[in-house]
């Protein structure tokens, strides 16, 4: 391969014959610069000026920096980001991914063109099937091939060009924005806020109700409430009654009579609520008929975004209730590039992209802090709320002693226009819309402290809502005000959650937990959680719930957002304390154990010690409720959770699991109970109480799943009266319309093959001693 690259400091250049499967990189001057890659794969930068960059062959890696550049990819599978400016962007041939160029024209092959809010972009995909964003006052062609078009700002246009395009309006904002389907049959979609629909020709369908890449819901669609169940004023301009179709999310309404269709002018007005409407231009209120109308789940419209399923992946957003989640990024190949990510409404807790919309509700943006930020870009957050939205930054520490509060930070906050600039060590962060002598410290922003050290360290947390962590040492760990979490580590810790409603867990990882903690959850409802060895835990002022039996808490997804406590398997011994349990309290007590072993609570006895009560779970391992009359516990405030291969659970309302390679035995005895079968066929009693059979898709097991996750189990004693089916499903899909239930003697007999699997044999449940004709859809939970 012959390259030229191209000096630092002139104009001279230099030839390379060497071949290697390596990108060729080929840095800039100072000045403006016209550069031209190899027939291989090279990665080109630009200068701050004017700069003409061409990828040729091989997948190429591009990046215009400051200026008004032109950037041709060439041939290959190529990334173009523009940079700064007013940039050209021509993607060639192959699949081609174009970022932060105003005019980007993405060529042959499927490509991946993405808009900013920073200035009006003009993107045209080109043959091929491509996914197109828009972020505001943007232009969107699809091109000659079935093209994806996504609006996330106001007043974009979309218009899809020949094809059989999806053209939909993604997020909280899109007030505005027009779709026109052209060509072929088309899907588009708005959201809650007010467009204008044209289809074009060829038979179109206009959808109402949930988003269709991830079906998150952006308003209220729950019927027989109050909330108005949706909202925004869309009009189509030229619905065709001979080829056209109005589909309406299964949850606004699920038939043609329960539609309000009134004639109004020229115009025909479909109203869903009181928020809600859509107009038909010139169209006669009587032709409508329920030939016109489909009423559908958003999943059925997903045909139309399948074949970009790593792009719809990448795609996250939030439905209108609290959520907790992760940035998106673009997988761009080079430094990692975020984009854009939106909240909808809701109370939301997720890390931030460099481009960031909370929406309506109480947001938490999630950020970490690193020694040196200084050489990424700026992360803009549209729609800060100043003392109701909060950022969230979490720094790493080897300091024995350490505030998490602004002492930990470099921070700086200055106005730049009408926006609030933050700098957090090195890193800035632009808070559109804001007044910087408005924004505070101390109430808008929080800290986390990772400890890395093996010393006795005490982290203190601040006033907002913390997360501390330890990782070894014996250590204290105070959370201050504020909702915290608290993780202690591989050796004795004491855990103080002070004020809020605080967590509390005695080990991080597979091998903490296993010395003496100190649990202290001090003012607020708060949540502990007990490792092994023994804990002493205090709940404090409040409704608390201790959790016993081996527990561990970790965090995942990108910006540690998302934090998760499970239980572990229980193969030592622990002997716990709790020094203050009430009836307003609660507990939850794991016990699980290898696949090859029963478990039989039937006999479990609750023994009163003096002023204590005295649980024993299994020989050493025990919990001890300091001055508590065993009369403190009731089936209302006590949970037992059961995982073994035979398991015989107690009188309380007991969450039973079975683990077997060759079937489980599942008794629940006396109360609410929740059973789930192993993956092999299973024997399942409730027992007394109104009790749920869970039939459960396990996610990490996917290869299983598919060969049959749920086996042919029997439930021996099903109460039609009081007793529940679930099936929690994950990735498959499932409903009751799928079941056929059948009399086969004096048994039910449930049957059904789950969609997502690829073999033909179905799942069966038999209902022994169960009369088919008493069964209905709400003996079914799906989720």
């Amino acid at each position: 391969m012959s390259s030229t690259m191209l000096g630092s400091t002139d104009n001279s250049s230099k030839t390379s014959d060497e071949t290697s499967a390596q990108p060729q990189f080929l840095y800039s001057a100072d000045t403006p610069l016209s550069q031209s890659g190899t027939e291989g794969v090279d990665a080109i930068e630009g200068t701050d000026g004017n700069d003409f960059l061409y990828g040729l062959g091989g997948s190429d890696l591009l990046s215009g920096n400051a200026g008004d550049d032109f950037i041709d990819g060439g041939a290959g599978n190529d990334s173009i980001r523009g940079g700064s400016g007013n940039d050209q962007a021509y993607g060639g041939e192959g699949n081609d991914q174009i970022t932060n160029s105003e005019k980007a024209v993405g060529g042959k092959g499927n490509d991946m063109l993405i808009g900013n809010v920073d200035a009006s972009y003009t993107l045209i995909g080109g043959a091929g099937r491509d996914w197109i964003e828009g972020y505001g006052n943007d232009t969107l062609r699809g091109g000659s091939d079935n093209d994806v078009l996504i609006s996330l700002g106001n007043q974009d246009k979309a218009l899809g060009g020949t094809g059989d395009d999806a053209l939909l309006v993604v997020g909280s904002l899109g007030q505005g924005t027009r779709l026109w389907g052209g060509d072929g049959n088309d899907l588009l979609a708005g959201n809650f806020n007010d467009q204008m629909l044209f289809g074009g020709s060829g038979s179109d369908t206009f959808f109402f109700g949930a988003n269709v890449l991830n079906r998150d819901l952006y308003f209220a669609l729950e019927k027989g409430t109050d909330i108005s169940i949706s909202s925004g004023h869309d009009r189509i301009v030229d619905f065709e009654l001979d080829k056209d179709v109005i589909s309406i999310d299964n949850q606004i309404a699920s038939d043609f009579s329960e539609l309000q269709i009134d004639q109004v002018g020229m115009t025909t007005v479909i109203t869903l609520s009181e928020d809600s409407t859509i107009t038909l231009n010139n169209t006669d209120a009587t032709s409508l008929t329920s030939a016109h109308f489909s009423f559908n789940d958003a999943i059925d419209h997903s045909g139309m975004v399948s074949y970009s399923q790593n792009a719809i992946d990448r795609f996250l957003a939030f439905r209108s209730t609290d959520n907790q989640f992760v940035e998106t990024q673009s997988g761009i190949r080079g430094p990692r590039e975020f984009r854009y990510t939106d909240a909808g409404d809701g109370n939301d807790t997720f890390s931030g992209s460099r481009v960031t919309t909370g929406g309506s509700g109480e947001d938490t943006f999630v950020f970490y802090v690193y020694e040196d930020n200084n050489n990424t870009s700026p992360i803009h957050i549209t729609d800060f709320q100043v003392g109701i939205d909060s950022l969230r930054f979490t720094a790493f520490s080897n300091t024995q002693n350490l505030n998490v509060d602004a002492s930990a930070y470099d921070i700086d906050v200055t106005q730049d226009g009408d926006n609030a600039i933050l700098s957090v060590n090195g890193q800035t962060y632009i808070l559109m819309g804001v007044d910087a002598s408005a924004f505070s410290i101390e109430n808008d922003m929080s800290f986390n402290i990772r400890s890395l050290s093996n010393a006795h360290n005490v982290l203190v947390g601040g006033d907002g809502d913390d997360t501390l962590y330890d990782h070894s040492g014996n250590n204290k760990l105070s959370g201050g005000k504020g909702d915290d979490i608290l993780i202690g580590g591989e050796n004795g810790d004491v855990l103080k959650g002070e004020d809020g409603n605080d967590i509390l867990v005695a080990g991080e990882d597979s091998s903490s937990g296993y010395n003496n903690d100190i649990l202290i959850g001090g003012n607020g409802d708060d949540q502990l959680f007990a490792g092994l060895g023994s804990d002493t835990l205090t709940g404090g002022q409040g409704a608390d719930t201790f959790y016993i039996g081996g527990w561990l808490g970790y965090t995942t997804g990108i910006g540690n957002t998302e934090f998760v406590i499970t239980d572990k398997l229980v193969s030592s011994d622990y002997d716990h304390k709790i020094r203050d349990f009430t009836s307003e309290d609660a507990l939850v007590i794991s016990h699980r154990m290898y696949n090859t072993q029963d478990i039989d609570l039937s006999s479990l006895q609750f023994a009163q010690s003096g002023s204590d009560t005295v649980i024993d779970i299994a020989e050493g391992q025990s919990v001890t409720l300091l001055n508590t009359d065993i009369s403190e516990l009731t089936s209302e405030n006590t949970e037992f959770i059961l995982k073994a291969r035979n398991v015989v659970g107690t009188d309380f309302n007991d969450h039973i699991e079975g683990h077997s390679g060759d079937g489980s035995a599942l008794e629940g005895g006396k109360g609410n109970d929740t059973l789930q079968g192993s993956r092999f066929n299973d024997l399942l009693t409730g027992g007394e109480g109104s009790d749920t059979f869970m039939f459960h898709h396990n996610r990490h097991y996917r290869e299983e799943f598919i060969k049959n996750d749920f086996g042919h189990d029997t439930i021996t004693d099903f109460d039609v009266n009081e007793d529940f089916i679930a099936f929690k499903l994950h990735e498959a899909t499932l409903d009751y319309s799928q079941l056929q239930i059948s009399q086969q003697g004096t048994n039910t007999v449930i049957e059904a093959t789950v969609d997502n699997a690829s073999n033909e044999e179905p799942f069966t449940i038999t209902l022994n001693n169960t009369d088919a004709t008493y069964l209905t859809a709400d003996h079914f939970i799906f989720g």
